[in-house]
């Protein structure tokens, strides 16, 4: 898809997306004004409850609509896209209320809709809203449950185009970039947060049935199932089970709806089976560290109970997806290598097959079926030799398969490759606006080489190497450094609990991989640290970016170009941060700089600093071809023509003198 088919199709989505939010607001309205005056059986409450804060988001989106209207006004000349979105990021934070509420909302909704005479007067003040008789509102209320990742899926297809196109405009990728990165942390964030309420809403209706003080809510946990089974030799007895994802809770009914907790164990300390004298299938034991429980009732129901709890078992003691790494290198007698089975044979893989050259390996997703496929062979493999076999005996057509399942190991590791612990402190070194980039390094060299476990050592540096071999090939598989810590960052490094904060601080965090990879041997080698190469470096005057104002045309940044003999180095991050800072609504005086030593500044303070210009790239390695720079290689400094006077609040990126 070009530019510009990406570009009228998100207008015409947004303004879809719009007009819904709308006839959603303008239902709420006068929902609230029957239930106010009593005209139908629906409460304040239940109006809330069903439409959360729909009003604030049509706002929000109203004015990201009028941003896009005024980049259409400029057509052939599109651009912007990306500016456009993170104008609008930190009220994103609006989707988050949604998303914890969702669920909510639908309950309330099915518990409406199951009163026929109330339904149909509530679908009556619905169409003087403006909605369509055939309307769905189930649906039109997941709308904005599932817009963030359209988002995603749309500034993608801009960055693919950037990727396959001559025609390149550096400010636009890497804003795109940036907006590509935040709405995938908000992706993922949001997601999450959506499954943990509806794993929650299951565990709870278990735990409200029991009596006396219990806490089943935990994070991660499942119900699978539940219910009544009877007891052997009491005939009439029962007891109630309940198979969560990692544990079993047996119990006693009492009552109509209530249940007293005998036990709740841990499915690997489970043993369960049908005695083998019993032909008919219809008696099962199931033995705890504590009791044998005999239970007896019709053969189907007993079968199912034994494969349930057999499968789930199973899976927790022979995983390898979603186990602690020291678990799996003990699992594996494999402590010394440092290196789960499993990495060492995908990689390997990967390595034979010469997928470095394949475009957009890590990036494009693999086949869905075929990782889950993949995946769960692995889970089931008894012996180390199985995790191999699973792999050369599979047929797969592309390498994104196996890159997919690699970057599935990473990312389901129950703390991270570089530790909750530590999360912080990586976070740090790209926030600190004080440090040059050869501090960085050297603070990032220490949490690696003194604060990460032994074997994450060893992992994040088998890893690394690999990705290094990987942007080796990035003329023609176009992931160059900065694409390969987009696409890995989120799975290595992550904070304990994901919030709206760490959703914006997503972006931060990809300097800290890229620095990684550009200078590994400096961080994971054990040899001392050294003085890192100084790129040559000539003085530019500071280049202020505007806040954008809602609703009116969007200015331009003037690019600001990097000496053509400047080390790769200088890649590390970009300055499309900054312009996140500012949208972010972050104070010029507490911003944090970006990755490798970008400073964030107000324009009131003397510009007597260095200027460089590093950037986020996609696709083929970029030439910056920017017009308002004018280099002269004969000569020791870089002109500009003078920039006007900054605005207030106006971001600067600059570097410290010793640059």
């Amino acid at each position: 898809m070009s530019l510009l088919g990406g570009f009228q199709k998100l207008v015409k989505s947004e303004t879809e997306y719009f007009n819904t939010l709308v006839t959603l607001k303008n239902f709420q309205r006068e929902l609230r004004r029957a239930s106010e005056k009593s005209k139908i059986g629906i409460s304040f409450n239940e109006v809330t409850a069903i439409f959360s804060n729909v009003d604030r988001l049509s706002v929000l989106q109203g004015e990201f609509l009028n941003h896009l209207k005024n980049l259409e006004a400029k057509w052939p000349f599109i651009s912007g896209i990306g500016r456009a979105f993170l104008s609008i990021a930190e009220a994103l934070k609006l989707y988050g209320e949604y998303a914890d509420n969702y669920q909510n909302a639908r309950r309330t909704l099915t518990n409406l809709s199951s009163k026929p005479k109330l339904w149909a007067s509530i679908m009556e003040i619905g169409q003087t809203a403006g909605m369509d008789h055939n309307a769905d509102l189930f649906q039109m209320i997941l709308e904005p449950s599932n817009r963030i990742k359209m988002y995603e899926t749309i500034f993608e297809e801009q960055l693919n185009y950037y990727a396959n196109d001559h025609i390149l405009h550096k400010s636009e990728k890497d804003d795109l970039i940036a907006a590509y990165g935040l709405v995938q942390q908000w992706s993922d964030l949001l997601a999450k947060r959506s499954h943990n309420s509806h794993y929650r809403a299951r565990v709870l209706s278990v735990q409200n049935k029991v009596i006396g003080s219990i806490n089943l809510v935990v994070e991660g946990r499942d119900l699978y199932s539940e219910g009544f089974i009877g007891r052997a030799n009491k005939k009439g007895k029962k007891y109630h089970l309940a198979l969560f994802s990692d544990m079993l809770m047996i119990s006693k009914p009492r009552g109509s709806d209530k249940l007293k907790s005998l036990e709740t164990v841990d499915l690997a300390q489970i043993e369960v089976w049908i005695p083998p004298e019993n032909k008919n299938k219809d008696t099962l034991e199931i033995k705890t560290p504590l009791t044998l429980y005999k239970l007896a009732d019709v053969s189907a129901k007993c079968t199912s109970w034994m494969n349930d709890i057999t499968d789930l078992s199973r899976k927790k003691k022979n995983k390898v997806f979603g186990v602690h790494l020291t678990e799996v290198l003990e699992q594996e007698q494999q402590r010394e290598s440092g290196i789960p089975l499993v990495v060492e044979v995908l990689v390997t893989w990967l390595r034979n097959h010469n997928a470095s050259s394949s475009e957009g390996l890590l990036r494009i997703s693999g086949s869905a079926s075929k990782t889950s496929s993949l995946k769960s062979q692995l889970d089931r493999a008894i012996k180390p030799e199985d995790i191999e076999t699973s792999i050369t005996d599979s047929m797969w057509e592309t390498p994104h398969d196996v890159a997919a399942i690699l970057k599935a190991y990473f990312k389901e590791l129950p703390d991270p490759l570089l530790t909750f612990n530590l999360y912080d402190d990586f976070l740090a070194t790209q926030k600190d606006e004080s440090l040059s980039t050869e501090q960085q390094v050297f603070k990032i060299r220490e949490l690696v080489q003194n604060r990460l476990p032994k074997e994450n050592k060893k992992l994040l540096r088998y890893l690394i190497d690999y990705l290094y071999e990987v942007q080796l090939d990035s003329t023609t598989n176009f992931m160059t450094i900065q694409n390969l810590a987009i696409v890995i960052t989120p799975n290595i490094l992550r904070p304990r609990e994901a919030t709206l904060q760490s959703a914006m601080d997503g972006p931060y965090l990809l300097g800290v991989t890229q620095l990684m990879i550009e200078f590994r041997e400096k961080i994971l080698s054990d040899v001392p640290i050294i003085d890192l190469p100084q790129a040559p470096c000539r003085p530019l005057p500071d280049v202020p970016i505007a806040p954008m104002q809602p609703s009116r045309s969007l200015p331009s940044i003037p690019p600001v170009t990097a000496n053509p003999s400047a080390s790769a180095s200088a890649s590390a991050s970009s300055t499309h941060l900054a312009s996140l800072s500012t949208h972010l609504g972050a104070n010029p005086e507490e911003s944090s700089g970006s990755s490798i030593g970008i400073r964030i500044t107000p324009p009131a303070k003397p510009a007597n600093k260095r200027t460089r210009n590093v950037s986020f790239s996609v696709g083929k390695p970029v030439r910056d071809e920017s017009d308002d720079v004018q280099t002269e290689t004969d000569s020791p400094e870089l002109t500009q023509s003078p920039n006007p006077q900054s605005p207030n609040g106006s971001v600067i990126v600059t570097f410290p003198p010793n640059h």
